[in-house]
């Protein structure tokens, strides 16, 4: 188990055992090349998958001694694997990735020296990736402009950077039934950035994620699109509102 680390890279990944493999050569490329071992911890939480991901995530696991593994046994399914990666990570901030996500080339050195020398944030934006930025020269806005403008971006995987204290220390409050089944992650920051007002909320062109494989694998359609981005919000929003104000 990694320690004292900058960052926990969580990967909740299940079946997908050659896409997780080309994200996992970027991400040991990356932190190699650049020495960042004792900055990144790289987590995958494996649900249960039926596939060669177990194998796959050993051979490099040999390799790397930054890399954390889970396997939770059995599918105990996507939002609960999520939730589990968030309980195990061990470094200061996380960031999460799909399997099927890529990354740029140089994009961690940056976001490691941000973090480093952040003892005041509690959530990171990356707007490389936003089509509209109304606050592009305010880089600290406030948990109400944060949630008026950009909510959504605090549950895509790769777009936001979190304090992991946020997210441990309300799993240790609450059930893992308490959350959304799509947006666990936006309630837990929304939560966490409440808590801790002091913290910053800061929005900076970090350019993290490249191309994504996403719609290679996924079939979307209007009903998927109209549940995850509007109903379950919805839900996960009122799930909390006894929570603040």
């Amino acid at each position: 188990m990694a320690h004292n680390k900058i960052l926990t890279v969580g990967i909740p990944t299940w079946n997908r055992c050659e896409l997780l493999k080309d994200l996992l050569d970027q991400l040991t490329v990356q932190i190699s090349e650049w020495k960042l071992e004792d900055n990144i911890e790289v987590l995958i939480s494996n649900n249960g998958s039926e596939d060669d991901t177990e194998s796959l995530v050993k051979s490099y696991q040999k390799k790397h001694s930054f890399i954390s593994y889970n396997n939770n046994g059995t599918n105990i399914g996507a939002k609960e694997n999520v939730l589990r990666a968030m309980e195990l990570a061990s470094g200061k901030f996380w960031m999460m990735l799909g399997d099927d996500d890529r990354i740029h080339d140089d994009c961690l050195t940056g976001l490691t020296n941000l973090l480093e020398n952040g003892n005041d944030l509690g959530i990171v934006l990356d707007s490389s990736k936003f089509k509209i930025n109304p606050f592009e020269n305010k880089p600290d806005i406030s948990l109400t402009e944060l949630l008026e403008n950009f909510y959504w971006h605090l549950g895509n995987a790769g777009f936001f950077i979190s304090r992991t204290s946020f997210l441990k220390e309300n799993l240790k409050r609450h059930p893992y039934e308490y959350f959304s089944i799509s947006w666990p992650q936006t309630q837990l920051q929304i939560m966490g950035q409440y808590q801790n007002k002091d913290l910053r909320i800061h929005i900076e062109n970090l350019n993290i994620l490249s191309e994504v494989v996403h719609g290679q694998v996924t079939v979307y359609n209007s009903y998927y699109l109209w549940r995850t981005t509007l109903l379950d919000l919805l839900n996960a929003i009122e799930s909390i509102r006894n929570e603040i104000d």
